[in-house]
């Protein structure tokens, strides 16, 4: 890898660790190193709401916040909110976001 090459990974690794600890971005440990799930990108992006699901569930950590994700959820006809996020419904995934930190009625 030439000089240049070699400077854009370590901006990009850079880029990624400003935005995992601006919770922008979901990552995982996996003994030390952090682990950045595939599933929250769509076409090269992050998806659309994952940073509010991110920050939303920062105190219960980030195995939890994946967790929630990928499990299936009868409020959302058995979607994942994942999915749902993909498919537009943002509003309602962070009516479950709030509703399972206690604030209120979601």
């Amino acid at each position: 890898m030439g000089r240049g090459g070699r400077a854009a990974a370590r901006d990009t690794r850079q880029v990624v660790d400003e935005r995992r600890r601006a919770g922008t971005l979901l990552a995982v440990r996996n003994e030390s190193e952090w682990r950045y799930p595939a599933c929250q990108f769509q076409d090269g992006e992050v998806v659309s709401g994952l940073r509010e699901v991110v920050r939303g569930l920062a105190r219960e950590g980030p195995w939890v916040t994946l967790d929630f994700l990928l499990a299936p959820d009868t409020v959302l006809e058995g979607k994942t909110p994942l999915q749902a996020l993909r498919d537009g419904d943002r509003e309602e995934v962070l009516r479950l976001v709030r509703a399972s930190r206690g604030d209120g009625f979601g």
